[in-house]
């Protein structure tokens, strides 16, 4: 039998595990993904921190910017589009040239579709009104800005701003939200899977003969009592019904003991070992069964009524 606290840890370490996946799933999906696939959003949307120089009420520096991905027919002159644009750059973890996509926030104007496929936009800048032509590419994200979230734009871009910087971030959140969850978690089921060191239940053939007829005689007298007998840790377990603890039979130092499941204290906060009630020879037999009918009617007859009120078939 398991412990509720050990099965606790299970259940809370699953839980960890659980959440911290979900966490990771999130933030990758939030925060990285975009900024690795700049030019594809996210179930049409696209998350981006605002680059620019230019701020609004509704648009400030550092902002987030959540654009929500929009055909060209659809684009109404005057509305604050982001829009991504490609360069080249050279990547300073192989030295190649790479595809860079830029992301734009401002006010559109209008757009002129060319002869080789691409597009060129007209737009202005939000604050100043500047103008821009822009030329992109048929699969460039173009989408009206939905909102704009202030603060958050300066964080995202903070673990985003370079190849070298995005990597260790991802490393450092994988290991704490995916590897540590698992190791944890492996490490709490591994221990709730280990077997214990004691036997199940008594382990009678250390027993002598006046022992093993202690042993009979208990088990006996406790099943005339109406009380379950569960094999516990190197001991038989007394329950009354299937749920309250009353006692335990245990072989210490070659003497069979019956401990009641009772937190007896004096009144100078010691511990009363009335409770744990030794049984050296047959003749002590008597005298234990009073004392633990005795234990029985003062602390336990009433949980046992209590019992029988609310499961009629106990």
């Amino acid at each position: 039998m398991r412990s509720l606290a050990r099965q606790g840890r299970v259940f809370w370490a699953i839980m960890y595990l659980i959440i911290s996946w979900m966490v990771f799933v999130l933030l990758f999906t939030a925060v990285y993904y975009p900024a690795i696939f700049k030019n594809k959003g996210i179930m049409g949307y696209n998350l981006q921190p605002y680059y620019g120089t230019s701020e609004t009420q509704q648009i400030k520096k550092h902002s987030l910017i959540i654009a929500r991905q929009t055909e060209l027919d659809a684009l109404e002159a005057g509305s604050v589009i982001t829009y991504s644009t490609m360069r080249t750059d050279i990547s300073p973890l192989t030295g190649r040239e790479k595809n860079v996509y830029d992301m734009h926030t401002r006010i559109f104007v209008s757009y002129y579709k060319n002869s080789d496929g691409t597009i060129t936009i007209y737009t202005n800048d939000i604050a100043t009104g500047e103008e821009f032509i822009d030329q992109v590419s048929s699969s460039s994200f173009i989408g009206t800005n939905v909102t704009a979230l202030p603060y958050l734009g300066a964080a995202i871009r903070l673990v985003t701003q370079g190849e070298i910087v995005m990597i260790a971030t991802i490393i450092v959140l994988f290991a704490l939200l995916v590897v540590l969850p698992v190791v944890i978690a492996v490490k709490s089921v591994k221990k709730f899977r280990r077997k214990s060191p004691f036997p199940e239940g008594l382990d009678t053939s250390k027993f002598k003969t006046h022992d093993l007829y202690i042993h009979s005689e208990l088990i006996e007298f406790f099943k005339d009592g109406g009380l379950n007998i569960v094999k516990g840790f190197d001991c038989d377990k007394v329950y009354i019904g299937d749920s309250i603890y009353f006692a335990n039979i245990a072989y210490i130092n070659k003497t069979i003991y019956v401990n009641i499941n009772k937190d007896l204290r004096r009144y100078d906060r010691k511990v009363d070992r009335s409770g744990a009630i030794p049984i050296v020879s047959p003749h002590d037999l008597e005298q234990a069964k009073d004392r633990i009918m005795y234990f029985y009617k003062l602390y336990f007859k009433p949980l046992r009524k209590k019992l029988e009120q609310r499961s009629p078939k106990f």
